[in-house]
């Protein structure tokens, strides 16, 4: 993979990052919009939560804001003017200032009253300039989204896929492909977007008797790649006791550092 294309993953991930963001306080519109809010990339967090856009979303909220929080340099502190003090009087202190920046412009939970706009933000708090500002900017969403992926280590969990809480329609269906699995056929569903196969699939998958079942969903920019097929399966496998897969992936440092975005 060359480096244009890394670049690109790395500015994808940013941009999906920077969109949760302006949602962050939304947690219904977040879950419904983000693919962030994904089970792929939520994994276990997703355990107990009630499913839908709103516990999704919500989820996602939280692990954002524990994100911002572990850039803190120590625990963090309670209210807004102690961590205006503590940011803005060490500001070689880099994580502390790239926390009040994300609060500031999205989370706007502890510095009261919070700012009505970025004007106010980079000319009566910060009192830097504009451009300042979004260099700023742009490099603590960048340490938040290293951040981020170090909490969800999307590569190490396995995706569990959300059935539906209602099939309407397609209960005869979904009968069939079960009874043609159990017999050990094959089964694909085929269509355009949107028609219901993933639906289908999961209540397949909630409905299989035992847990040897993988999903594995392609989402571009994020794990259209084979090396994230192969680490996914093999991590499955190795879950099971067939370890070949996991343990040559492993010991051969595969994928190379170059596919590493």
């Amino acid at each position: 993979m060359g480096d244009r294309q890394l670049a690109h993953r790395s500015a994808t991930f940013y941009t999906h990052l920077k969109q949760a963001l302006d949602l962050i306080n939304q947690p219904t519109q977040l879950g419904e919009r983000s693919l962030l809010a994904s089970p792929y990339l939520l994994g276990a967090a997703l355990n107990g939560v009630e499913p839908g856009a709103y516990g999704r979303g919500q989820t996602l909220a939280a692990l954002i804001l524990r994100a911002a929080e572990s850039l803190w340099d120590g625990p963090l502190p309670p209210d807004g003017q102690a961590i205006l003090a503590a940011a803005l009087g060490d500001l070689s202190a880099g994580g502390r200032y790239d926390y009040l920046i994300l609060e500031l412009n999205y989370f706007k939970q502890r510095v009261r009253p919070a700012p009505r706009n970025q004007v106010e933000i980079y000319t009566d708090i910060l009192h830097i300039s504009r451009p300042t500002h979004d260099r700023h900017l742009r490099t603590a969403i960048e340490r938040l989204a290293s951040a981020l992926l170090r909490q969800l280590q999307p590569a190490i969990h396995l995706e569990q896929p959300v059935p539906p809480t209602r099939l309407i329609g397609r209960e005869q269906l979904v009968n069939s492909l079960h009874a043609a699995m159990l017999a050990r056929q094959s089964v694909t569903l085929c269509g355009r977007g949107g028609v219901g196969k993933s639906a289908v699939g999961a209540a397949l998958a909630a409905r299989w008797p035992v847990a040897l079942r993988f999903w594995f969903t392609f989402r571009s920019a994020l794990n259209d790649q084979l090396e994230s097929l192969l680490f996914a399966l093999g991590h499955f496998l190795h879950g099971l006791g067939a370890s070949a897969l996991w343990q040559q992936l492993i010991v051969a440092q595969w994928p190379p550092a170059r596919w590493r975005a």
